[in-house]
């Protein structure tokens, strides 16, 4: 597995929310792509998706299917992703085939 990823996996296996959640971290590796899977225990339908070259991690979070968008909504919703998208600069919304998603990037020498 990349390196970066394992001091993710690693410094996430004791960690400790200040509410008292945790989290649960998954190592996929293959001969393309290693990846971890990060799900906080209160939020398991949020799992986050993490790779590392050796100078970001990219991170992505499958938020919902478009047909869970209330009939009549779609173009309301896709406004508000974009406004949102400037108050958060490390990440942004996308929309691939039908699932609406937040990615980022850092790079691997933050904090």
């Amino acid at each position: 597995m990349n390196n970066k990823l394992e001091i993710v996996q690693a410094a996430l296996a004791d960690y400790i929310a200040d509410d008292g959640s945790r989290f649960q971290v998954t190592a996929t590796n293959n001969d393309d792509i290693s990846m971890l899977t990060i799900i906080r225990e209160d939020l398991e339908e949020f799992a986050i998706l993490a790779t590392a070259s050796e100078s970001q991690f990219l991170f992505n979070v499958a938020l919902f299917d478009d047909a869970q968008v209330i009939d009549g909504q779609v173009p309301a919703l896709n406004k508000m992703m974009l406004e949102l998208n400037m108050a958060m600069p490390l990440s942004s919304f996308a929309l691939t085939a039908n699932i609406y998603s937040i990615f980022g990037a850092m790079s691997t020498e933050s904090d």
